[in-house]
């Protein structure tokens, strides 16, 4: 077929363009709606995608602001803090969250069964409608070292395929957290395995303000015991005072009996309010209120995960059609395009 120049001595012709475009528009209507046939095919014969999720508040600013000024008087803001700061995004990536999360047991098909059994198998299984997945697992494989067995190989992978699938959303002003998991073809798995993240995070939150609490406890006790010691020997140093000097008359006198009673003063005030904060330390530590809130309990999304058919359509389209015309510019290319 000849074709009038689109480009003849690096001017662009429209005309000449928009011709070759109407000239060829039929043979790339023809692949897109080819390739909008095997995307309906994917899409109805690949295993479907179900979403669960859960939202939830977070607040780690300390309530106790009196104990944290204190304890900040002693040069220790580690310890002035009441609940110890930790990133949900980075506990939810850890290995001690990924670990509990494939080695519990969830209920799948009437019978029960870890995420290592149920998705480490297909650890070693490159046959996929997605070719670039079986690279990826074919280059991982090829990756691990002598002396992983398989039984680390089968959990790596269900581990990977959790992390993949598990998507966290922030809120930075309203602390707000979203948390969701895409699971093929098991609906209730995908739920079931949100609660089990959900009440992971919130365990986390209560195991490490109880370790802070314990700290706090710990440090209040050693500055007590300071105080009382620093109190006995200013006691000790007025009496001997006192038992040294029965009239305290001359201006030397009363400026070391000022000094020695203000000394017991300070230290008789320390005491008193280590006290008070050794108690509310002991309060809070066996404070079981957690500083994560639940907005949207755990649930299924009612709409499966992924593209919708009309939006696949669409995408998949605009995308065939480009390549499509690229790659006829490139075939046609010397029957368009002309030099001097």
């Amino acid at each position: 077929m000849d074709y009038k120049p689109i480009i003849k001595n690096d001017e662009l012709d429209l005309n000449n363009l928009f011709l070759y475009i109407f000239r060829i528009n039929n043979k790339i209507i023809k692949v897109c709606f080819l390739a909008m046939i095997l995307f309906s095919l994917y899409f109805f014969i690949s295993t479907p995608k179900y979403s669960s999720s859960v939202s939830f508040y977070t607040n780690y600013q300390s309530e106790n602001s009196a104990t944290q000024s204190f304890l900040s008087s002693f040069g220790n803001n580690l310890l002035a803090e009441s609940e110890l700061q930790f990133s949900i995004n980075n506990y939810i990536n850890s290995d001690k969250f990924l670990d509990e999360i494939v080695h519990k047991a969830y209920m799948v098909d009437g019978r029960e069964i870890t995420l290592i059994d149920l998705w480490g198998n297909n650890y070693n299984k490159y046959l996929s409608l997605n070719p670039i997945a079986t690279l990826i697992i074919l280059n991982r494989n090829l990756s691990f070292g002598k002396n992983i067995n398989e039984y680390d190989k089968k959990r790596f992978h269900a581990k990977n395929i959790l992390m993949k699938n598990m998507v966290l959303i922030e809120d930075s002003e309203s602390n707000l957290h979203t948390l969701s998991v895409n699971v093929r073809k098991y609906p209730n798995l995908s739920r079931d395995v949100i609660e089990v993240a959900y009440r992971s995070i919130i365990n986390f939150s209560y195991q490490i303000t109880k370790l802070k609490s314990e700290e706090k406890i710990s440090f209040i006790q050693s500055q007590l015991e300071d105080v009382e010691r620093s109190l006995n020997n200013a006691e000790s140093n007025m009496i001997e005072f006192l038992e040294s000097n029965n009239s305290i008359k001359s201006p030397t006198l009363l400026v070391k009996k000022n000094r020695l009673d203000t000394e017991i003063s300070l230290f008789s005030q320390l005491y008193i309010s280590l006290n008070d904060q050794l108690e509310l330390a002991k309060i809070e530590q066996k404070d079981i209120t957690s500083s994560i809130y639940l907005l949207d309990k755990p649930a299924i999304n009612p709409l499966k995960s992924g593209s919708s058919l009309i939006k696949g359509y669409i995408i998949f389209g605009i995308i065939t059609y480009f390549i499509s015309f690229i790659f006829l510019i490139y075939k046609d290319r010397k029957k368009i395009i002309f030099f001097d």
